[in-house]
């Protein structure tokens, strides 16, 4: 039976001398104390599947040897003190299948030599120092079940070589220098990888329903700028081609002892809006998922953006027309953004005024009904700025303070103790009578 000796010294100086046998499949010299070892006797053998230095005190390691070791599985160079190490040998190595790296100094790693290695299913580089690391390498790894990238100094990286990874199940990303990583194309391609450690986000078109088993929190993080790239933006609207299928009917009037809780297609159609740069449409009730669905698929962001602006410009006015809400409307940013759109902007600050010239509201002579005000401009305003916004009542000497703000507006309200005077004639769906708050807050962000 042929051997070959490994030569290596320890941390205390000694010197010793290992014998591998030909036949031999595992070397395991984990927590050895070893400060240095020569692998190059390894060239000579094929049937080594484990390589166990883990737990040492190397801090330089050549492995070229390793790349006549056809059989390799497994290397395990986990707590030791590697500042650096040229993985170049393992492109050789098709058998690989777990490499750990983890506990070591490292503060750079080229995982180009890992391109051949479509067997790998466990890399471990976590605890390291690395600030960069490109993962394309790993692209079409359809082996690969665990990756843990935890505890580095990495402040971005780029998740969308993994999506080839079709048995990945689990990305540590934890304890790095970003806070959340972006896995909203993951749940397009409804992929069942697990990313633990960090806050995960993704567009919040692809609904909940759609992924009720996972534990995400959702956060918009795509923008026009995103959008500029094609993969980015055809991803998109593959989202929203999904969200679809859950598009609910609409109510034709507020009503309001009814709250229906599925106000998702607003929600949606708000993002949407706000990923093309259209924010301060938020507040159109009609449906643009469809809209955006019938347009070619062929369209740019910007082409899709123009065509959405000028349907909307048409249908926003219409709403307008028909006495719809326009508390949501920004007519600041509107106007700056769109030039066709100063004749929108001026039918909204007169329809403004209307909506509360038009409104009646109705008091027992101790309370008063201010919930009405809510859903117009003027009045949410105020409302909002005194902190009355979630009260539906409020006792007569209370709503002096709303009268006086609307008289400093130049705006009379009128009021009636007659239920058959009293009137509200802006006209709001259930979904949005839900969803203003919400919404409000969703526009104040962009």
């Amino acid at each position: 039976m042929g051997r070959v000796s490994l030569y290596l010294q320890k941390s205390d100086g000694t010197r010793e001398t290992v014998h591998i046998y030909s036949n031999q499949t595992v070397l395991d010299l984990s927590s050895q104390q070893i400060e240095s070892i020569d692998l190059s006797g390894l060239a000579s053998n094929y049937n080594i599947r484990e390589i166990l230095l883990s737990n040492n005190d190397l801090s330089t390691l050549d492995i070229g040897a390793l790349k006549y070791c056809s059989s390799l599985e497994k290397l395990d160079l986990s707590g030791n003190q590697l500042k650096a190490i040229n993985l170049d040998p393992l492109k050789y190595i098709g058998s690989l299948r777990i490499l750990r790296l983890n506990r070591n100094q490292l503060k750079v790693l080229d995982l180009r030599a890992l391109q051949n290695c479509h067997n790998l299913r466990e890399l471990i580089i976590s605890s390291n120092k690395i600030r960069q690391l490109d993962l394309a390498p790993l692209y079409e790894h359809g082996e690969l079940q665990l990756l843990d990238l935890g505890n580095n100094s990495l402040t971005d990286i780029e998740l969308e070589p993994l999506l080839t990874c079709h048995s990945l199940r689990d990305v540590s990303l934890g304890e790095n220098k970003f806070h959340s990583v972006d896995i909203s194309r993951f749940l397009i391609h409804e992929l069942d990888t697990e990313f633990t450690g960090i806050r995960k986000r993704a567009l919040e078109v692809i609904d909940r329903k759609m992924f009720q088993e996972r534990d995400i929190q959702f956060d918009v993080r795509w923008d026009r700028s995103d959008l500029q790239r094609p993969s980015i933006h055809q991803d998109f609207r593959q989202a929203i081609k999904k969200f679809a299928i859950f598009n609910p009917e609409y109510s034709e009037y507020y009503k309001s002892s009814q709250f229906p809780k599925d106000n998702r297609i607003l929600h949606a159609s708000a993002l949407i809006l706000r990923s093309y740069g259209l924010g301060y449409f938020i507040g159109y009730e009609g449906d643009i998922v469809n809209y955006l669905n019938n347009l070619p698929s062929s369209l740019s962001a910007e082409q899709i953006r123009r065509e959405l602006q000028l349907f909307l410009l048409e249908e926003v006015g219409t709403q307008i027309d028909n006495n719809g809400l326009t508390v949501l409307f920004d007519i600041e940013e509107m106007a700056n953004d769109c030039g066709d759109c100063v004749f929108l902007v001026e039918k909204i600050i007169q329809r403004r005024k209307e909506e509360i010239e038009e409104t009646v509201l109705l008091h027992n002579g101790k309370t008063i009904n201010v919930r009405p005000l809510y859903f117009t401009a003027y009045g949410h305003h105020i409302l909002k700025k005194l902190d009355r916004d979630q009260r539906r009542t409020m006792r007569l000497s209370e709503f002096k303070t709303i009268r006086y703000a609307f008289r400093e507006l130049d705006i009379h309200i009128r009021t009636t103790t007659n239920p058959s005077q009293a009137q509200f004639l802006v006209k709001v769906s259930n979904q949005m009578a839900t969803a203003l708050d919400s919404l409000m807050k969703l526009r104040d962000s962009s």
